[in-house]
């Protein structure tokens, strides 16, 4: 199938029609300022699955004027989904519940039936194949992945600083990778020694404890972040041209540090990490969710990755 990546192909098509393109607009607008906001990467992401969804389905024979109702004909969404590979279960998850967060809206508005979104969510694709799940198991991994930044070949001191914040930050709050991005300078409050993580996965806001391993490195950073010149102002984390980090900067980040440690970690994998370090540890699985910001206790036991080694070790001092 076509992967549409360019820039100019992620513009809403000619052949909307106007009230779509009207729709389409006000449901971006409610998406970034409306009552429940998403996160600005959740805006992205669903803006251009949406926009996706419209030329996966009908750019091959387009219409002269696709309209809100064939948008979301049942047919055309399977079709679409089911054109990518099972194993393709973000994309197609992505996609769906950009329709479904779309569909939402117009309920809102009184312009489709509320059944509508029950229809959608009847096509919610299933993991087939499992997720690739990376952690750091041990503390020499943990280690590795520190002297791999610290022997980096760096452009600037800044740089090296930046990377050694961003993983331990990760690595002691558990936070999420476009949650990290998202930090502002006053989101992290030294005097009561807590970060405030805003617009969370679900929407939801969630304050982490800021540990007093971690308080040092951060400070060294922003000691560091204030040599910059012409920096955004407010994001806490900002790269070497002065401007806020994104999701897929840090993806580059971490395929960097994998490389130099012959080891593959991820920015979910350091929070895998964070969870299991702390069960293992005993500090009760109920703080560890809060933590992460999980509502299901459940999926944070999925977060939690001893190997069998561990768990043999273990078991020998057990009555």
């Amino acid at each position: 199938m076509p992967r549409i990546y360019e820039r100019k192909r992620m513009l809403p098509p000619e052949w909307w029609s106007p009230e779509l393109q009207q729709y389409f607009e006000l449901w971006c607008l409610d998406m970034q300022q409306g009552m429940r906001p998403y996160t600005p990467v959740t805006v992205r992401t669903f803006k251009r699955r949406f926009i996706l969804y419209t030329r996966l389905g009908w750019e091959a024979s387009p219409p002269k004027a696709l309209s809100l109702t064939e948008v979301f004909n049942p047919t055309q969404v399977y079709r679409v989904l089911s054109s990518y590979p099972i194993e393709s279960f973000s994309n197609r998850h992505n996609m769906l519940y950009s329709l479904v967060s779309f569909a939402r809206f117009l309920v809102a508005l009184g312009l489709v039936e509320n059944s509508l979104i029950d229809k959608l969510r009847k096509f919610r694709p299933k993991r087939v194949i499992p997720a690739r799940k990376t952690v750091l198991k041990n503390e020499n991994q943990i280690e590795a992945l520190r002297q791999a930044i610290q022997t980096g070949n760096y452009i600037s001191t800044y740089s090296r600083i930046l990377d050694e914040t961003i993983v331990e930050t990760i690595m002691y709050t558990g936070i999420r990778n476009a949650e990290l991005c998202q930090l502002n300078l006053e989101d992290v409050d030294f005097k009561e020694n807590v970060i405030h993580i805003r617009l969370g996965k679900g929407r939801k806001d969630r304050k982490v404890g800021l540990s007093q391993t971690l308080r040092p490195i951060l400070l060294k950073y922003l000691k560091e972040r204030q040599l910059k010149a012409n920096l955004e102002p407010t994001a806490f984390f900002i790269n070497r041209r002065g401007t806020r980090i994104k999701t897929a900067d840090m993806t580059r980040r971490f395929m960097r540090f994998s490389k130099r440690m012959g080891l593959s970690i991820t920015p979910h994998g350091l929070r895998r990490t964070f969870a299991t370090r702390h069960a293992e540890n005993g500090k009760p699985l109920h703080l560890i969710q809060k933590a992460l910001g999980h509502t299901d206790i459940r999926t944070t036991q999925g977060y939690l990755m001893s190997d069998e080694k561990a768990v043999i070790d273990a078991m020998k001092d057990w009555d």
